[in-house]
Order: C-alpha cells, then structure tokens, then sequence
C-alpha cells in the first residue's frame, strides 16, 4: 500500500488501514516485527518548509507531498544495534533524581547533568565534552503546558520520517552554539549575558576538521509507572540509508534558518524500535556525526562503514499497542559532543 496526497495520514488513518493486520511472533509468543505505515515525504517533492514559533509550535508544511507506504518495524530487543554502526543504541539508564518533566528548570538543572553523565558512560573515549542544550517532551495526552518555560509547550509524537540536522544545518547548529544563545534557545537559561555554550575557539578547529563532534538525542518515557506503548519511536538502521532518499526541510525561526532531513521510502530501509520502554532505559540517538560517511560525501553509511552520520526516526503506530493503553509520554535531550584534538 502507497498513497500519494497532499495530506499526511493522521493517527486515526493510520489506525483505521491497520485494523486486522498479522503481528509477526517467535512460537514463543516474542514479538518478531509490526507492521505500520510512516509518512514520508515523496520523490518528486522539492523545496519543503515550515515556520517555527517561539514556543516551539511549527506552522502548516508547505510544498510538501506525501507518501503513506506499509513497512516493517523490527523488534531492536533482539538485534545487537549499536550507536557508532546503526546511529542508534539502547542503554540501562537508571535515574536518582525525582525530576519534574513537565517544569523546564528542573529538566534544565537536574537531567541536562544525567545526559551528559549517561553519554559520558556509554560514548566516552578521553577528554571528551560534552554539553546538553536543548530538550522537547512529548505526549500524545492532553496536558499542553509546561511549567517555567516561557510558552513552551508539550509536542506530539512526530508522526514524519526525518532526521534532525543536513550537511549545512549541522556544522551550522554548532557554529550558533559558540554565539551568544538565540530567542528559541533553551540553554540560554542557565548562561549569563554574552557568554556561549561552547568556546569559539574549540569550534572553530572543529570546523576545519581538527576534531569530531556528535549530535546527539537522549531519548526517554518519562512515565514512571507505565512503559511505552502508544506511538513508540522507531529508527532507520544509518546502514540502511542513501544520500538519494534524502530531501531537505527548512524551518524558518524569527531568526535563524534551519534545516532537517525528510526520506523518501527506499526498500533498502531497515527499520528497528524497542518495544515497550521504560522509565529506566533510554536511546541514544545519533543525529550528526562528523565523521561519518555521509558527512564525508560519501553516497551511504553502507555496511562497510564502521562510523554512521545520523539515524533517521519516526513516531509510529504500533498494532501490537493495546486498546487501553496509556498515552506516551517521553522526553528528548539534545546534546554535543567534542572530542579531543587530532594528531
């Protein structure tokens, strides 16, 4: 199944073409697979944009066509999927902290410091940097507020396939976090007047090449009770991705442009996601790594390469979800990484 429109599929679209669909499992009765249906964007689509406000709230999609196929997303408990091969890696992640997800200080002043803590155990290597600055929660509930955060807002569950940063957004992104922070920025609650995130100094020899950095997502239900089951996150295997698939997506803030990565459907693709999450884990998202071999300009982050650039994600619907259950809620912190200078 593959339709073409000017509309994506909802989420009660979605629900409504997989009514009755086989849920694929071992004798055992171990969930092998679902299948789902993902919102990609199609191939003849060419300059695709939206406007982002304050609060984070983006506009209508504009120029954008789409493409609602039927794919299969595989179970990553049972595959050894790894960050630096596949772009995408789940860890035991256990957190001390009673953080208030929905108050954006305390996420601020309490989980920024434990991603960085969970990166530095599991990404590790040296006198590595690493900095959070940035974070979205997600629900498919109705709770729409969160606290001490200037007009922020919950998002949905981001039901496009795409990834977060381009060959021009990501040293960009970096680049703008060794300036004074933006009006979007959330890091600019914890600096004062005129200081940045990063030494521009540091950037600057990263920018020419002299050190690799990583964007990175830490992915998390924040539901202390309940694991994921409504609109889990799926990943593309990176060594399933082409350079061909890859359609850029501009967002327009009041002031900066950025970029993200749309896909169109490749039946290369592998698609992989965790079922049934919870508090205590966390993915590892790979967003941009310098040194990967789409960043390279090569064509793939084929089975060759030992380092991938990014993962491309999704929400989805899972047919396998219960009818009863409870709305997802989860939390995304991103975060950079500066490795040490090379000989």
């Amino acid at each position: 199944l593959s339709v073409s429109s000017r509309s994506m599929l909802s989420w009660s679209e979605m629900k409504a073409s997989l009514s009755g669909v086989e849920i694929e499992r071992t004798k055992q009765g171990e969930l092998v697979s679902v299948p789902t249906i993902m919102n990609f964007i199609t191939a003849d689509t060419k300059a695709p944009f939206t406007r982002r406000d304050v609060a984070g709230s983006d506009g209508a999609m504009e120029e954008c066509t789409w493409d609602t196929p039927k794919v299969n997303v595989s179970n990553g408990r049972l595959h050894n999927l790894l960050f630096d091969q596949n772009g995408f890696q789940l860890v035991k992640s256990d957190l001390d902290e009673n953080i208030d997800f929905y108050n954006q200080k305390d996420v601020v002043e309490h989980y920024y410091p434990a991603c960085q803590d969970i990166l530095k155990k599991h990404l590790g290597n040296g006198d590595i940097q690493i900095y959070a600055f940035d974070h979205n929660v997600r629900s498919n509930a109705s709770r729409r507020d969160i606290d001490n955060a200037n007009g922020a807002v919950v998002q949905d569950p981001l039901s496009i396939v795409h990834a977060d940063y381009t060959r021009v957004s990501a040293p960009k992104r970096l680049e703008q976090l060794a300036q004074p922070p933006k009006q979007n920025d959330i890091h600019r609650q914890f600096l004062k007047e005129g200081e940045t995130l990063l030494d521009p100094a540091t950037v600057e020899q990263v920018l020419k090449g002299k050190r690799r950095f990583i964007l990175v997502n830490v992915w998390r239900n924040i539901d202390r009770t309940s694991p994921v089951l409504q609109r889990p996150l799926a990943c593309i295997d990176a060594k399933s991705t082409r350079l061909e698939s890859l359609r850029t997506f501009s967002i327009h803030y009041a002031d900066r442009v950025g970029e993200n990565y749309f896909t169109v459907n490749d039946p290369q693709q592998q698609w992989f996601y965790f079922p049934e999450m919870t508090h205590n884990e966390a993915i590892l998202l790979k967003q941009w790594d310098s040194h990967g071999s789409l960043a390279r300009d090569n064509k793939s982050d084929n089975k060759d390469c030992s380092l991938s650039t990014f993962a491309v994600h999704s929400a989805f619907l899972d047919p396998s979800s219960p009818e009863d259950a409870p709305p997802r809620e989860s939390i995304e912190v991103r975060c950079v990484i500066v490795y040490p200078e090379e000989d």
